[in-house]
């Protein structure tokens, strides 16, 4: 029966396809499942139905196993139903017939071709049957005749009415399926107990679970084995370097063809011994057929091979190097994954450096392009074994400079007028001791240039002497006092005042510092080469400023302040009036008198006080302080207008007009100016 089981798992796998759905139910069987191959439980199905109640006699249950498995819905021990799980999708949908008025428990599992369960699925089906006909239904018609076969299953074909259950019974064996809702037609197919007699009754079942009269069909299995004449070998695999014997894909199962000229499918188990993927070459691989259903047999021990051609392993892409000397040195600080690197080299350095190079790849390839010369670049290039892959690793070389000699400088402005002070600056540079003392001559032409003087700009510096050398100028004697006077950084040292001469005309001299010396605290004297430093002196030329006008207006304007009076009557002038004026005529005469005054300046000045002047002239009394009607006296009709123009200040746009009446000069017509007026009236005042 176990083999029987495998064969019908064969032909399952065709009728999923079949619009009718034929499914297999089987009451007291006596096959028993023992694992075969590595014993591993296949997974468990996957339902897509659920628990429920209904009143129908049979149900649909539907789900997902592994593709090809065998599925079984146990209700007791001794009573399942079986169905097959496609080969493709894997889904299953199998009929039950369910015990009636009763909770019908399931345990739904799976077996693999090697005959292991899975752990199971639980259902629950209640069945809750309603009120319905228990007439039977008609019986149905067969298709299928009595036949005799060497098959190990017959197709049990007819029509009855539509969506009726369809009961096939052979001994103790129940078999069950669904006509189709439309058309009445059904197809169960039955495994046949091999080399018997099978007599099959076929009952139409109501959703009442009444059946019809049976319709009784009789097949004669007879079945005799067939050989394994011939094995198809799977087409042969070329397979990249480094793939594993599990990445090789190999099928399940081969097509064997039998002595009848039939084929079937048998399964195969691979040897994979004489497999390397890691090393190229041709490897043929032998399969062993297994698990034979009954009515095969493989007398001649026949097997299947297949040819798999490893490849090459592929080009290296690795264009990294793995070490760069320099002189036979290691480089400091290399990284294959950095590509520049900067040495310095030593001072005075001429030879370009010897660089050598190793790839991480030994079949790499590396050349190295040297510097032209220093500074340069020395270039590392790197192909991988791809030939396509490349780097290119540079080395920047430098000299480090060498030391510079220590130096003096002078420093300053190198343009001054005539008769001007300027100053130059004594310094030291690059230096690599430290210095003690100073002797400085400082040359300069005295027809041009006067020394003045000089002072130390560091503290512990001092200027010891200085003395002028006939025709060579001045020399300086400057000494440190003590280590922490020592001078020991570039610095500036002195600061040397001078005055430029006056000159006929624009000249240029030279000031320089020639066979100076300085000296270390261990008396080590270091000459310091000449340096020089051009001035030159510009020569004023003063414009000639024509101040005539000017003094003409400041004699003219002296005369008119000296003949004016301050006072209150008419032809007299304000009181402070010609305090004003002196102050313009001393502001005139400053500018007469400065020999540096542009003619513009003088022009201003001129200008100023002639306005100065205008404004004096103007001031003078043409009428009696008070008399604001002009009639000569100053009675009640002045102090009238007055009043009219009491509340009045310098703001209003008429001032002109009502400033005749503001006799206290304060820009507001008040009570003090109407009091003023009324006390002229009553001859108060002078």
């Amino acid at each position: 029966m176990n083999v029987l089981k495998k064969r019908f798992s064969l032909l399952l796998s065709l009728l999923q396809v079949v619009a009718i759905l034929s499914v297999l139910s089987v009451s007291n069987p006596s096959i028993t499942y023992a694992a075969e191959g590595d014993g591993t439980l296949p997974a468990s199905p996957t339902l897509t139905t659920a628990d429920q109640t209904v009143n129908t006699i049979y149900l649909r249950i539907k789900g997902t196993a592994t593709p090809g498995d065998e599925i079984f819905a146990e209700r007791d021990p001794e009573d399942y139903f079986y169905g097959m799980a496609n080969r493709e999708t894997g889904a299953f949908d199998m009929v039950v017939l369910l015990e009636p008025n009763r909770l019908n428990k399931f345990s739904i599992y799976a077996v693999n071709s090697v005959g292991v369960k899975s752990k199971p699925r639980m259902l629950n089906i209640t069945h809750k049957p309603v009120e319905q006909d228990q007439t039977p239904p008609n019986a149905p018609t067969l298709a299928t005749s009595d036949q005799t076969t060497n098959a190990d299953y017959i197709r049990v074909k007819g029509t009855t009415a539509p969506g009726l259950g369809i009961l096939v019974e052979n001994r103790l064996e129940q078999f069950v399926g669904i006509a189709n809702k439309d058309t009445g037609a059904f197809e169960v197919i039955v495994p046949l107990e091999l080399n018997a007699v099978n007599r099959l009754s076929v009952y139409a079942v109501s959703a009442a679970g009444v059946k019809s009269g049976p319709v009784t069909l009789i097949i004669s299995q007879i079945i005799s084995d067939q050989n394994i004449k011939g094995v198809t070998n799977p087409a042969d695999k070329a397979v990249p370097h480094g793939t594993s014997f599990s990445q090789l894909g190999l099928p399940a199962e081969v097509t064997v063809t039998l002595d009848n000229n039939t084929t079937a499918q048998i399964p195969v188990i691979w040897a994979a011994s004489s497999y390397n993927g890691n090393t190229a070459g041709a490897y043929t691989l032998t399969g062993t057929l297994h698990t034979l259903p009954k009515g095969i047999s493989n007398i001649d021990g026949l097997t299947a091979q297949v040819k798999v051609l490893v490849g090459k392993p592929a080009a290296s892409n690795d264009a990294a190097l793995s070490g760069i000397k320099v002189n036979d040195t290691g480089l400091s600080g290399f990284n294959k994954d950095t590509l520049a690197y900067n040495v310095e080299l030593p001072s005075g350095t001429t030879a370009v450096p010897n660089v050598t190079a190793v790839s991480a790849d030994a079949k790499a390839t590396v050349v190295i392009t040297p510097a032209a010369g220093l500074p340069g670049t020395t270039k590392i290039g790197v192909t991988a074994e791809d030939g396509i892959t490349k780097q290119t690793y540079t080395i920047n070389f430098s000299v480090k400079a060498a030391p510079q000699k220590m130096s003096a400088s002078l420093s300053g402005t190198n343009s001054v007028m005539e008769g001007q002070s300027f100053s130059l600056i004594y310094g030291l540079q690059h230096l690599n001791d430290s210095i003690y003392a100073h002797d400085l001559l400082i040359s300069y032409d005295p027809n041009k240039v006067e020394y003045v003087s000089s002072e130390s700009l560091i503290n512990g510096l001092k200027i010891v002497s200085e003395k002028g050398i006939q025709e060579k100028g001045l020399r300086i004697l400057a000494a440190s006092l003590g280590e922490d006077g020592a001078v020991k950084t570039d610095s500036d040292l002195l600061k040397l005042n001078f005055k430029a001469k006056y000159v006929s005309a624009s000249t240029q001299t030279s000031i320089s510092l020639s066979n100076a010396a300085v000296s270390n605290g261990d008396g080590v004297e270091t000459k310091l080469e000449d340096v020089f430093l051009g001035v030159q002196i510009t020569h004023k030329v003063v414009d000639v400023v024509d101040k005539t006008a000017l003094n003409s207006a400041i004699a003219g304007t002296q005369t008119a302040h000296d003949a004016a009076v301050e006072g209150t009557g008419v032809g007299q002038y304000p009181a402070g009036a010609k305090a004003k004026l002196m102050a313009a005529i001393e502001a005139a005469e400053a500018v007469a008198g400065n020999a540096s005054a542009t003619q513009q300046q003088v022009d201003q000045a001129t200008a100023k006080l002639n306005e100065a002047l205008q404004v004096f002239k103007d001031s003078v009394l043409t009428r009696i302080p008070g008399d604001l009607n002009g009639d000569g006296k100053i009675t009640v009709g002045d102090l009238a207008i007055a009043v009219s123009y009491y509340g009045k200040d310098s703001t209003d746009p008429q001032w002109d007009t009502y400033k005749i009446a503001d006799l206290n000069g304060d820009g507001i017509i008040d009570i003090v100016d109407l009091a003023a007026i009324a006390r002229k009236i009553f001859n108060l005042i002078d």
